[in-house]
């Protein structure tokens, strides 16, 4: 028995450490966020202000339904950097919020780059992160998550997001942050990037539809293919704030909607069901991309959405479809040409992540992908994967594509 473990522990050590360079470290410490102990002790109309961290999306959406539109405001001029951030806030609120945080951020920033005092790394570091963040401060652009610590997060609205029938997050993979989020960093397969590709595909398939693309950042991402990729340590905790992302955005709506704590407000599993009150919930889809998939696969189990779509995945930490307990229908793609073909598709010992989920045995949905170029290519003009992936999120397919081959 112990030369059996010795070999397992030998045999997967051999397939994933060629893997395996970089940082081991899972997602680093994060001090509070600017003016979270002050927001901890507000008491609004008589009603203490939610715990950003623990407080569930339907309780802070209850919380600004029941504030007037001018306390609601104040809040957001006063605590930007908690109030961009609160899952379960009205949309247009964390819109000015975090336009006011970047934009505090950025001047900041400005002010340290300026200040000779400083070392001659950290101004050049202030200069560049200050010119990102005047980048992403442009324009009016719907910013729905702006948290500067550490790395960064941050999430981007491609559409109308108040008033969206159909509403699709884009979850990245590894090496995305705040510096490179935007497709100008220079980063190849950013969320902001493939969000505008499948907006622009959306729109060739269906111009009149009302649609909304989150490009979520949302949660620290490994910094590079390293152990921290091999394992699902950042997966977990970013699973946790992609399901708040999600219940946040079904609790804004039915809160919008004018549901009441009378109102029993019922969406399914699937994402599919209304609320009893007024308004209905919009069809909802995740895009899960490389690491991303991982992530999507940890936070599934009975989240409201009605698509999971995974490409470019090393796998999503279950060996079949069954075992994500979802009652979304579970979509997968792979290109001919994509290197992570060649990751492993093993798990063991907190290694690795499962089998292939383009594979027969897996028993996900099919996407087809013939030509799909790269790892990043999958929502790029012209590849066959776009066009489904546009359809998915628009609800438009009834019958799943299925191939007889196999990833070979």
């Amino acid at each position: 028995m112990r030369l059996l473990r010795a070999s397992a522990v030998t045999l997967v050590l051999t397939l994933l450490l060629p893997w395996c360079g970089g940082s081991a470290t899972g997602p680093a410490p994060r001090p509070p966020l600017i003016g979270a102990a002050a927001w901890s002790g507000q008491v609004v109309d008589g009603m203490p202000a939610p715990d950003p961290d623990s407080a569930d999306p339907s309780e802070i959406a209850a919380f600004f339904d029941r504030l007037r539109p001018r306390r609601a405001e104040a809040l957001a001029e006063r605590f930007p950097f908690v109030v961009g951030n609160l899952d379960g806030a009205p949309i247009t609120l964390r819109y000015a919020a975090n336009r006011r945080a970047i934009g505090l951020e950025r001047d900041r920033l400005r002010a340290v780059a300026a200040d000779p005092t400083a070392t001659a790394s950290v101004r050049d570091s202030a200069r560049h992160t200050s010119a990102v963040y005047g980048r992403l401060a442009g324009d009016d652009r719907p910013i729905l998550v702006f948290d500067p610590r550490g790395r960064g997060r941050y999430a981007e609205v491609h559409g109308d997001l108040e008033r969206a029938e159909h509403i699709a997050v884009m979850v990245p993979g590894t090496g995305i942050g705040l510096r490179s989020f935007d497709p100008r960093s220079g980063h190849v397969g950013t969320p902001g990037e493939m969000a505008g590709d499948l907006a622009a595909a959306q729109r060739r398939l269906r111009p009149d539809s009302v649609t909304a693309i989150i490009a979520w950042a949302g949660y620290d991402t490994p910094q590079a293919l390293g152990v921290g990729a091999a394992t699902a340590t950042h997966a977990e905790a970013g699973a946790v704030l992609l399901r708040r992302l999600v219940d946040g955005l079904h609790a804004a709506r039915a809160a919008r909607d004018g549901a009441t704590d009378a109102d029993v407000v019922s969406v399914d599993r699937t994402g599919t069901e209304g609320t009893d009150g007024a308004g209905t919930s919009p069809h909802l889809a995740l895009f899960c991309h490389s690491y991303g998939s991982v992530v999507c696969g940890r936070a599934a189990a009975g989240l409201a959405v009605r698509d999971v779509v995974v490409f470019g995945s090393p796998g999503v930490g279950a060996d079949t479809a069954a075992e994500l307990s979802t009652d979304a229908r579970v979509w997968a793609a792979l290109g001919p040409q994509d290197w992570i073909r060649h990751v492993p598709n093993v798990r063991l010992l907190g290694f690795g992540h499962g089998r292939d989920p383009s594979s027969v045995d897996f028993g996900a949905r099919r996407v087809p992908a013939a030509r799909v170029a790269g790892h990043d290519g999958y929502l790029r003009d012209g590849s066959d994967s776009a066009r489904w992936f546009a359809r998915i999120s628009l609800d438009l397919v009834t019958e799943p594509y299925r191939s007889s081959s196999n990833r070979t």
